[in-house]
């Protein structure tokens, strides 16, 4: 039985010396992990810096880029307006003669510029109506008491 006992009181103590020396692998172990890690997190940190700057200086260059076009494109809104004014000038609204316009002239009569309106009706008297005109007798007897038109009317 003592030898039993010997022989487990051994094992107890190979596996306590192979226990120790895993427990110190293990901590050097942890200790490269930890140097790593904290190498890694350093790295990750000087990146993260170098990208943040390039970023930075990417924006600026895309605001400066976009500012230049906005006053582009304010210039080209300006240059628009001023040619369709251009255009749109004739001798109504400027010093220009009509001979130089070049637009379509709008269909002109009597009915155009004095806002008349058109009818069906025929031109001239309309039936049932009593015309007014002179006669020969009117006109011999005004020459003859030597009147005036205005006693016509």
């Amino acid at each position: 039985m003592m030898k039993v006992t010997n022989d487990f009181y051994r094992q107890f103590e190979e596996l306590s010396n192979k226990l120790d020396e895993l427990i110190k692998e293990n901590k050097n172990i942890n200790t490269t992990h930890k140097n790593e890690i904290k190498k890694l997190k350093q790295d990750l940190k000087k990146e993260f810096k170098q990208e943040k700057e390039e970023l930075k200086t990417t924006i600026t260059n895309l605001e400066k880029i976009i500012k230049e076009k906005d006053e582009l494109i304010e210039k080209l809104l300006n240059e628009i307006d001023r040619l369709k004014n251009q255009i749109n000038k004739d001798s109504s609204n400027s010093s220009k003669p009509p001979s130089t316009d070049t637009r379509k002239k709008e269909k002109s009569g009597a009915n155009l510029y004095n806002s008349r309106k058109k009818t069906d009706k025929k031109i001239g008297g309309q039936k049932g109506h009593k015309g007014h005109s002179l006669t020969k007798d009117k006109v011999e007897k005004i020459i003859k008491d030597n009147l005036g038109l205005s006693t016509l009317f």
